[in-house]
């Protein structure tokens, strides 16, 4: 897989930030594409996400540690951009980050469902494995895991948004992966 960033669980969660950070400034340059404070803030957010419900399910599951993360990985033929791909055995999360409290969840989830079926559709070694696509974000509302249908795929609250509800789960993807 074509990606800015790739390593395993366990990698990601020791390397520096300001290391992944470079990884993903490179590949949007070699790109021809301007990085700026948006995006530059945009990563670093989901790098801490990230962290935080990756520390917790390697905890819990120290399998975990060997799975692969892509940050940044460009479908091929289509050019498209998944912000965070996770490879489990033969589950495949497609991870979609909204930031700020307006954005729909639903529209993050459909672009999410939209990058799981293009990567089934022109990435010949995602065809046969489970595609779970989900968005994360500061969303007003929340979907939750349909189990008989991985494709649907999940609305998550991130930490801003987990403030204004304590019923929702503190590590909402946590139960999604374990």
């Amino acid at each position: 897989m074509s990606s800015f960033y790739i390593k395993n669980i366990k990698s990601f969660l020791e390397e520096e930030e300001k290391s992944i950070l470079s990884d993903l400034a490179a590949g949007i340059t070699n790109l021809n594409f301007e990085l700026n404070e948006e995006t530059l803030n945009s990563w670093k957010d989901a790098i801490a996400q990230l962290r935080s419900c990756l520390r917790s399910i390697v905890s819990k599951n120290p399998v975990a540690a060997d799975w692969s993360i892509l940050l940044e990985y460009v479908i091929p033929m289509i050019n498209q951009r998944i912000d965070c791909v996770i490879i489990a055995g033969d589950l495949i999360l497609v991870i979609e980050f909204k930031g700020g409290e307006s954005t729909s969840g639903a529209q993050a989830l459909r672009q999410a469902q939209e990058y799981a079926l293009n990567l089934s559709d022109f990435h010949e070694e995602s065809r046969h494995r489970v595609i779970f696509p989900m968005a994360l974000g500061a969303f007003k509302t929340l979907k939750t895991l349909d189990t008989t249908n991985a494709g649907k795929g999940a609305i998550i609250p991130t930490c801003s948004s987990r403030k204004r509800s304590k019923s929702r789960s503190r590590h909402g993807v946590i139960k999604l992966m374990l």
